[in-house]
């Protein structure tokens, strides 16, 4: 494996996550809740309650559906323990209002990851080298934050 210094590895990173370009036109339209919600039998308290929660955090029908369409593992999920601390967490380190549904959207695996092993890890490790905004960009654009455990140095 070839060794590359920190420096330029951070460079690299920085600028591989900071770029912005516009955001895809999407031609089609996202699926209606209940269409998402069709292929499965019946809705169970489990995921009433799962859509509850969501939509208390601001997330519009559009969103969920996308996102059940995606993960249809989610519906599964524990509200209390499982699902409320990362968005909770999210919102404390700066996803409120449409970050956090957009967040959520773009990157879905971010629910699926142990929050307090890869989440916080990810958030600590690129805190020093970005800033609030850059932060932010970085972890919305990043399929793999959460999702990698990164070198203790």
């Amino acid at each position: 494996m070839a060794k590359i210094p920190l420096r330029n590895l951070l460079s690299l990173t920085q600028k591989r996550f900071i770029q912005r370009n516009p955001a895809p036109s999407s031609a089609s339209k996202p699926p209606p809740l209940k269409s998402a919600l069709s292929p499965f039998p019946k809705s169970s308290p489990k995921s009433k309650s799962v859509l509850n929660c969501l939509k208390s955090y601001g997330f519009e029908n559009t969103q969920i559906a996308i996102l059940v369409q995606k993960h249809p593992k989610i519906l599964n999920c524990r509200v209390n323990t499982k699902l409320k601390p990362k968005l909770e967490y999210l919102i404390q380190k700066g996803f409120m209002g449409k970050l956090l549904p957009e967040l959520v959207v773009s990157n879905p695996l971010i629910l699926f990851r142990s929050l307090d092993s890869l989440i916080k890890s990810s958030f600590e490790f690129l805190s020093p080298f970005l800033n609030g905004e850059e932060l932010l960009v970085a972890i919305k654009r990043s399929s793999c934050v959460g999702s990698l455990r990164f070198p203790v140095f």
